[in-house]
């Protein structure tokens, strides 16, 4: 954690304000649904669901691949649904940051480790706070991102899955998932 904190102190403030300008055009899709019902699918499981949920409305059989008129798969959304939410969570400044997130180990959900997860909520919130201020906040939740790269229990998002406003700010900087027992964490080791 604390080789990954400079990490987030400089590189995700400058992924994210990239994406802000000082007057951010956002395009209405038509969707009606708040930022924490965008996650939803068909099933009604939303993306803003806890690790522990998660698993248990996945189904063993989930597909992997690209549906076939193109659109992503719902392991695809579960992944994308993921790397919002820890988006949100981070510059909003709240602790379910680290709920999202693999440990120090990158081996399993920070939420497991204990020792892990209480530096995590001790410095990431924090940290957050500091470098976003309320207004950035909600341009931030008004993300989109559209699906992920699924390979097996990993996922990397990049910018041809964020929405154009901030697919710019974005560049080539990647966020890496990995799936543990059916619930997918940010891989900050890999990310950024």
């Amino acid at each position: 954690m604390r080789r990954l904190l400079p990490l987030l102190g400089l590189a995700l403030p400058a992924v994210l304000l990239g994406a802000c300008s000082d007057e951010p055009t956002v395009v209405d899709a038509g969707s009606t649904a708040s930022p924490t019902q965008a996650g939803s699918d068909a099933d009604g499981a939303t993306a803003t669901q806890r690790p522990d949920e998660a698993a248990a409305t996945q189904r063993p059989d989930e597909a992997a691949a690209t549906e076939q008129d193109g659109a992503p798969s719902r392991t695809e959304r579960r992944a994308a649904g993921r790397a919002r939410d820890w988006l949100v969570a981070f510059v909003r400044g709240e602790e379910e940051v680290c709920d999202y997130m693999l440990d120090l180990s990158g081996e399993r959900p920070m939420t497991e480790s204990a020792g892990d997860h209480a530096i995590c909520v001790e410095m990431v919130p924090p940290l957050a706070q500091e470098q976003f201020d309320e207004e950035t906040a909600r341009v931030i939740e008004l993300v989109e991102i559209t699906g992920a790269d699924v390979d097996g229990d990993r996922a990397v998002i990049t910018r041809e899955h964020f929405s154009e406003l901030f697919a710019e700010g974005l560049g080539d900087q990647r966020i890496e998932l990995r799936r543990v027992d059916g619930a997918w964490y940010v891989d900050l080791e890999n990310s950024f």
